[in-house]
């Protein structure tokens, strides 16, 4: 699971401090120190890395949802858009 990979360098790069081993069970609100903020830059690498966009509704919600929803999502962005 690539995605999975890439969010994890993620994390590991830009916040060494929260020092997390994601799954993809992790829920976004179980990471004590990652706010919104935070949450959205993630997303914003990820649709550069992948040339997707993610839709405003799910950002929104992302704090409730776990890695393999945002996983889910990417996979099927990508997919659309061959």
């Amino acid at each position: 699971m690539k995605e999975l990979g890439k969010l994890q360098a993620i994390f590991n790069e830009e916040y060494p401090e929260i020092n997390i081993k994601l799954t993809p069970t992790t829920k976004f609100s179980e990471i004590e120190t990652l706010d919104s903020l935070e949450l959205g830059k993630i997303v914003l690498q990820l649709e550069k890395y992948y040339d997707i966009r993610i839709d405003d509704d799910l950002l929104l919600a992302l704090k409730s949802k776990t890695v393999q929803d945002l996983i889910n999502e990417i996979v099927l962005l990508c997919k659309n858009k061959k």
